[in-house]
């Protein structure tokens, strides 16, 4: 997929419910401030996400607690141009409020790669360039209480695979629909 469509994807916070795993609700609060030009700018935007404590199954003779957070990110996006064109598109967003959290950040780090020919994003793609993204993710989160670092170091290994895989198919299906396809 091209990465200026990821990049649209990403930084759509407000969209974020309709399809990021863990993720209950979303949206951006009050007006987002334009940097140098449309492409790069702040906004805060609210989030909250929730998981099953454990994974045990329904079966079980109990139920572990559900984990839900509701936080504030500060959210910068912005493209770094060279004297080729966009050399990087960017997402960095910051916790600037949360109760359990004592420090939550991600950061999307996208670049232009060539899509091999075979590729179903480079068959549905009518960019010229068939371009694929090179995407660097990065997901850092603190705890300083023992029960929530506990809860986190158990799904945080899968939770940012499974975040760029709902970033991928969120993508591929919009392209999908602006081309026809089902």
């Amino acid at each position: 997929m091209p990465p200026d469509l990821l990049y649209d994807v990403v930084r759509n916070v407000g969209q974020y419910n309709t399809f990021v795993p863990f993720c209950i609700q979303s949206s951006i609060l009050g007006d987002i401030k334009y940097l140098e030009n449309a492409n790069d700018m702040n906004f805060d935007a609210s989030l909250t996400v929730g998981f099953s404590l454990g994974g045990l199954g329904e079966s079980s003779y109990f139920s572990l607690p559900r984990l839900e957070e509701e936080y504030v990110s500060r959210v910068r996006t912005r493209i770094v141009k060279d004297g080729e064109g966009v050399k990087e598109w960017i997402v960095e967003a910051r916790s600037i409020r949360s109760r359990m959290l004592d420090g939550l950040g991600s950061q999307w780090r996208l670049r232009a790669i060539d899509a091999p020919p075979s590729s179903k994003a480079s068959q549905i793609n009518t960019n010229e360039q068939k371009l694929w993204t090179h995407v660097d993710f990065e997901v850092e989160l603190s705890s300083s209480d023992p029960v929530v670092s506990a809860a986190l170091d158990e799904v945080l290994a899968d939770v940012a695979d499974r975040q760029v895989k709902a970033f991928e198919k969120r993508c591929i299906d919009i392209l999908s629909r602006q081309q026809g396809y089902s």
